[in-house]
């Protein structure tokens, strides 16, 4: 029987060793997500900075954007003396019902004694309206004639009446308006005799009151004995860039 005998292992042997860890690359990942993350979110690691601005104002002098201001005046003499009915009214808004109720006097004194015919006894009223040298736009100007709600004017005598109107200044688009019956010049919007007087421009107003020889209508004259239009002239002002 052979008895089992002890081995040595040999010492010589090679020694195998696995592969070593690189433990820097889990930094390495991390550094390169952080940064993608900071440009992504738009912070500046280093730079120079400069900025430049303007003014959108005209100068410094006329700053800021907004609004113009805008007025028309009326006056019964031609050296001036400026008003503004809405003044007279005692209301703060324009173009109201007390407005022209609130009119300044610009009757001839001789406007009571018309005769049917006779052209001596007509009248010519003047008056003068203006783009009030405070406003900051041009104006269009509309004449046309009312008559007062707050008095009684007769019927007959108002569609008798006949009317010449003249207007002189400066860059007008009607000299002069024949003949007209007081329903033509009820229209607010049929005589534009300026399309854009500019701020401090004056324009005079020359209004002929005519009472026809009624007999030539088939009338009878003395049937217009002691009446009474109460009439008032108009001027509609509207604001324009042009």
């Amino acid at each position: 029987m052979i008895e089992p005998q002890s081995v040595t292992p040999p010492t010589n042997l090679p020694v195998v060793v696995g592969p070593k860890r690189d433990r820097r690359r889990p930094v390495g990942v991390f550094f390169s997500v952080a940064l993608a993350t900071a440009l992504m979110a738009g912070l500046t690691l280093a730079a120079f900075t400069d900025s430049e601005h303007g003014a959108l104002d005209a100068s410094e002098q006329k700053p800021g954007y907004g609004t113009g201001s805008y007025n028309i005046q009326i006056s019964n003499v031609a050296s001036g003396a400026w008003k503004d009915t809405t003044l007279l009214d005692g209301s703060a808004s324009d173009n109201t019902t007390a407005d022209v109720e609130a009119p300044i006097q610009l009757g001839n004194a001789n406007g009571h004694k018309l005769i049917p015919g006779d052209q001596d006894s007509w009248v010519t009223v003047d008056f003068y309206v203006r783009n009030d040298e405070a406003s900051t736009v041009n104006s269009i100007l509309n004449f046309h004639l009312i008559k007062s709600e707050a008095k009684t004017t007769d019927a007959a005598l108002l569609s008798a009446l006949r009317f010449d109107v003249a207007f002189s200044g400066t860059g007008l688009a009607i000299a002069k308006l024949e003949d007209k019956t007081f329903t033509e010049l009820n229209d607010v919007d049929a005589f534009k005799f300026v399309t854009s007087a500019a701020p401090g421009a004056v324009y005079k107003v020359s209004i002929t009151i005519k009472l026809p020889n009624q007999g030539n209508n088939g009338a009878n004259n003395n049937d217009f004995q002691n009446k009474v239009a109460h009439l008032i002239a108009s001027i509609e002002g509207a604001s324009t860039s042009a």
